[in-house]
């Protein structure tokens, strides 16, 4: 038994795909692709899949993985990445199969991409938000809630190499501690006025302690 860890891209109308969503239809697609993967055992069998870091509704992501378990002796697994995108639907698409170099509890950052429709607005929040000596925000989680400033973890937003209407972030994810990208678009509407609803997030890298790109 070994692991196999899927590259995938979630993008365009897919963010509109619930996590829960996505794991039915990976596991469609990976049925109807032939992938030799390793099934439960008991009386309703159902395909292992691990998500290193599940994405949140209305979200889109260049950087996503799944991993799944074979018993297959193949080497390469590349070439069932083409039968595995006939099989899912628009916006999700397998970029490489491959055997895992990291393990997901090593995941620590992501790398968030931020577009608003106006040139304006985004020269706006830059400036406003580096004047900023705070950024207070009410972190949710299953069991707590905790007010925390953004400054400390995002001290300075600068613009994307994708232009002036794109910024991009750096902020915690995985087990231990994780910001939800939604934490930044909230305070910006309420700070500034830019409309959260109107902000395109792209989740363009995963990265491990050691600052590592996830694969």
């Amino acid at each position: 038994m070994k692991l196999l860890r899927i590259f995938f891209t979630k993008t365009g109308e897919a963010a509109y795909i619930s996590h829960l969503d996505l794991q039915r239809v990976m596991a469609r697609a990976l049925r109807i692709s032939g992938l030799p993967v390793w099934y439960s055992q008991g009386f309703n069998p159902h395909i292992y899949m691990s998500f290193a870091l599940p994405l949140p509704l209305m979200m889109e992501s260049v950087a996503e993985s799944v991993d799944v378990k074979t018993e297959s002796e193949l080497e390469d697994f590349s070439a069932f990445v083409a039968p595995l995108n006939t099989a899912l639907p628009r916006g999700i698409e397998a970029s490489a199969i491959a055997a895992p170099v990291h393990d997901t509890g090593s995941i620590t950052a992501a790398i968030y991409r931020y577009c608003y429709p106006d040139t304006k607005d985004v020269l706006t929040i830059l400036k406003r938000y580096g004047q900023l000596q705070e950024a207070l925000v009410v972190r949710k989680t299953k069991r707590s809630e905790e007010e925390i400033d953004l400054k400390a973890v995002v001290p300075q937003i600068a613009i994307s190499p994708e232009g002036n209407t794109c910024f991009e972030v750096r902020l915690p994810a995985g087990n231990k501690l994780h910001y939800s990208p939604a934490l930044l678009t909230s305070f910006i509407e309420r700070a500034f006025g830019a409309s959260a609803q109107q902000a395109r997030v792209t989740r363009v890298q995963v990265l491990t302690k050691d600052g590592e790109p996830f694969c």
